[in-house]
């Protein structure tokens, strides 16, 4: 069916405040097939007359239809690291019609018979069959904009700024890397922060499920039990960030990838750290009383004077690639 940005619902009569966050929260990537596939055409230098002619004879079998086709499964984030099209997203894009009862199992004996019966090496070829077996049969090619799942870099940015925002201590962000994420004080407000800012929860409706899916692919996260946790939680918790937190703690933590994506961020984030500034202290080395993220001086008060750092040059405080 036609991929829907749907909240869990749940008869609540919420508070005022949790409905002014709502104009806040990040809009994430949405686009359609065909505003991609003008991308695409302009990445290899088609004109619009080129791509007429390519698509105008329902994506017949050419090399330009090939590399368009490949390009836009690419681009739609449709694409796997197998070389197989990514089922829970690339469906999103084509809407079967309604008395056809037929079309996900006619789609998948034709990717089984013209898709996985190619090399993993012609990657174009199997790009394109994918692409061929949706249009030819799934249904029509959706013209409204659908939610493009985030690339693993960009979840890992939004986590990354999420304990930025948040502000934890070396500390914290080391009971993280352990996985002992609910002895930190908080964990709470970085779990909504990092919901809010990627667009998996609206403030005022809940975690839209069907955008967490198509990021994810899981089948549990679309599941009746995890839909009626979900209302459950929603209508035992009103205040933020409480309810976010209960909610990924009971609904989504066994789930989703999430609590692996927080571990590896936060380890990646004390690996890239600088050291511990230090003072000199009455003719000693010691370490200056706060972890000085991106500060360029600290001052050590003791013995009743002030002592300069001796590593004062420090790094941005989140300067982690992925």
């Amino acid at each position: 069916m036609k991929f829907i940005l749907q909240s869990v619902s749940c008869l609540l009569v919420l508070p005022a405040f949790t409905f002014a966050l709502t104009a806040h929260w990040l809009e994430p990537n949405t686009e359609s097939i065909y505003t991609v596939q003008q991308e695409c055409a302009d990445y290899l230098r088609l004109t619009d007359e080129a791509v007429q002619q390519l698509t105008g004879f329902g994506y017949a079998d050419t090399p330009g239809v090939r590399e368009l086709t490949h390009c836009i499964l690419v681009a739609l984030n449709a694409w796997g690291d197998d070389n197989l099209p990514k089922t829970h997203v690339i469906k999103n894009f084509f809407l079967p019609a309604e008395s056809d009862s037929c079309y996900e199992n006619r789609t998948q004996e034709c990717l089984d018979k013209s898709v996985k019966s190619l090399s993993p090496h012609d990657i174009l070829g199997r790009a394109y069959h994918s692409f061929r077996c949706y249009y030819y049969h799934y249904g029509h090619i959706v013209e409204e904009e659908q939610f493009v799942p985030f690339r693993d870099f960009t979840l890992h940015q939004f986590i990354a700024e999420s304990f930025a925002i948040e502000n934890i201590s070396k500390d914290e962000l080391q009971k993280i890397s352990d996985g002992d994420f609910f002895d930190v004080k908080k964990f709470p407000n970085i779990v909504f922060t990092y919901a809010v800012r990627a667009g998996f929860y609206d403030p005022e409706s809940g975690p839209i499920i069907d955008r967490i899916y198509t990021q994810f692919g899981l089948p549990e996260i679309v599941s009746e039990n995890t839909r009626n946790c979900v209302c459950a939680v929603r209508q035992q918790h009103f205040g933020e960030p409480t309810r976010t937190y209960e909610l990924f703690k009971q609904c989504f933590a066994n789930i989703l990838p999430t609590p692996d994506l927080l571990r590896s961020v936060a380890q990646g984030l004390l690996e890239s750290s600088p050291s511990e500034a230090t003072c000199n202290v009455c003719g000693a080395t010691t370490s200056a009383p706060h972890y000085g993220y991106g500060s360029s001086s600290v001052t050590c008060s003791v013995c009743d004077k002030s002592n300069e750092i001796i590593h004062t040059k420090l790094p941005p405080r989140y300067n982690i690639k992925y």
